[in-house]
């Protein structure tokens, strides 16, 4: 669980505790734990710069005993299950699928999968749509827009150039690129960026973001890491833990 997470669920059952008595004791551990001021300097950081400015307190004793100040009244609190759309694209990082599903079963919501064509070929032990139309008749649903009404939350990871170049410019030629172009902007999408280095410091690949990011999309930066080609450098998708995080905020 991450910090904003925690944050809304203990100052939900804090007010709404206020006018139920049962709720009272947990309403007490929300304030006792929102009082500590390391756990409020690990809410800020999280509020300053996402999920990458919790990195800074691995390692730190104190960040333990953070979380487990949170963890007591935390478990109280019924998680909301949400509906979760992981679309994959065609990089080797779609390896890490399986764990970013896993992360999100684990935390009660329900998650299918769709992949490009390219993105498929990386995915192992994993169910997953790709096809729309070879056996489309007329009459039959649409997938795109049926997945689109499905899924209170869509996550593209890893998203590609490719794919990237193609949200910001409103091309729609695989599932995933569909779904994203349907997609409603009253819910959640959010993209993890995995690519090499030469091609995330790319003058496009700002404008492109900065595009998607007017539209209201979550972007969770890549990280630095050795790559596939051999390079060290920024474009590694980020930590599963990461984008879990974005789809709380």
């Amino acid at each position: 669980m991450q910090a904003a997470e925690m944050e809304e669920r203990l100052l939900d059952v804090e007010e709404s505790s206020s006018e139920r008595r049962s709720g009272e004791s947990l309403a007490r551990h929300a304030r006792e734990a929102l009082g500590n001021p390391r756990v409020r300097e690990m809410l800020e950081a999280f509020r300053r710069g996402g999920p990458g400015e919790l990195r800074q307190f691995v390692g730190d004793p104190e960040f333990s005993k953070s979380l487990e100040a949170l963890r007591g009244p935390a478990r109280e609190i019924p998680r909301p299950t949400k509906r979760v759309l992981v679309g994959v694209t065609g990089s080797v990082a779609a390896t890490k699928v399986p764990e970013l599903c896993s992360l999100l079963e684990a935390a009660g919501h329900e998650t299918r999968v769709i992949a490009t064509p390219r993105g498929a070929f990386f995915l192992k032990d994993v169910d997953y749509l790709s096809d729309e139309w070879t056996k489309w008749v007329k009459g039959d649903p649409v997938l795109h827009i049926e997945l689109r009404k499905w899924a209170d939350v869509l996550v593209i990871a890893p998203l590609s150039a490719n794919a990237m170049a193609k949200l910001a410019l409103g091309l729609c030629d695989d599932l995933v690129t569909c779904v994203a172009r349907a997609w409603d902007f009253s819910k959640p999408l959010v993209v993890a960026p995995a690519m090499n280095t030469a091609m995330w410091t790319h003058p496009v690949t700002s404008a492109h973001l900065l595009t998607l990011k007017k539209w209201g999309v979550r972007v969770v930066d890549p990280v630095v890491k050795t790559l596939a080609c051999g390079d060290t450098g920024i474009g590694a998708l980020a930590p599963p833990t990461e984008i879990l995080a974005a789809l709380l905020l």
